[in-house]
């Protein structure tokens, strides 16, 4: 059988030799997951949770990571819009319907979005 591939082995065992510091072990497995999981951000122990009581997650086209894509109008065109995706309850709570321009502010800074 092939070592290369253990499926059964969990981040915190490494791969052969090659071993996490032990006190890295516990902060590895639980968030160095081969799959796609959430979990509340480090930095969210620096933040009111009251001021910012939502998370967001970028939906931005690779060609609008960078300020030279988003002033690429021929981009522009391909992409289209890039809108403010949320839940279903959150802009009925708020107020938003469809089409609506809003500000998002965040402990970063603030940018205009259309709603979704």
């Amino acid at each position: 059988m092939s070592r290369r591939c253990r499926s059964s082995a969990s981040p915190r065992e490494g791969h052969g030799d090659i071993q996490p510091p032990d006190e890295h072990r516990e902060r590895v497995e639980t968030y160095f997951d081969p799959l796609p999981i959430w979990y509340t951000p480090f930095e969210e122990a620096a933040v009111d949770p009251d001021a910012f009581p939502m998370h967001a997650l970028t939906q931005r086209p690779m060609a609008m990571y960078h300020s030279w894509g988003s002033q690429n109008a021929w981009l522009r065109q391909i992409h289209g819009q890039n809108r403010l995706y949320m839940s279903r309850t959150a802009p009925t709570k708020l107020g938003i319907g469809d089409d609506d321009w809003v500000r998002v502010t965040s402990n970063h800074g603030a940018i205009k979005a259309q709603s979704s």
